[in-house]
């Protein structure tokens, strides 16, 4: 799994790059023996549609996604998905700087193919 710090990192200077816009989302893809991600900015944000993060005005990390752990045979996504969400928790409450660009603004995380959860806007918690 991603070192804190360098997830912390990856995540605030993606933040910066984005910082008028409404919302955001970490796409999760799981490439072969790989999670990565992305990190999407969108204006327009609407809860109840699967698809709100498709409507994206900025995007960090495509060209080269943030490589978060290998996977293997051994792995299980649901096991991974904890940690992970151990991980963004943690990262989000240790960086003052990521909960000052997140402050208000909603922010989802999931694989892109799958449900999204989202972080609490008012309270920078995962819920």
């Amino acid at each position: 799994m991603i070192s804190l710090s360098k997830f912390s990192s990856w995540l605030e200077n993606g933040l910066k790059t984005m910082s008028q816009e409404k919302a955001y989302c970490l796409n999760l893809f799981d490439d072969d023996d790989e999670l990565t991600c992305e990190l999407v900015g969108t204006n327009e944000l609407h809860k109840e549609d699967d698809d709100w993060y498709f409507d994206e005005t900025k995007v960090y990390g495509r060209e080269k996604p943030l490589l978060i752990c290998l996977t293997d045979n051994e792995n299980n996504f649901e096991s991974i998905m904890k940690k992970f969400t151990a991980l963004l928790d943690k990262v989000v409450r240790s960086n003052k700087v990521i909960q000052n660009l997140l402050n208000k603004k909603p922010f989802a995380y999931g694989f892109i193919d799958g449900k999204l959860t989202f972080i609490e806007p008012n309270e920078n918690e995962l819920v």
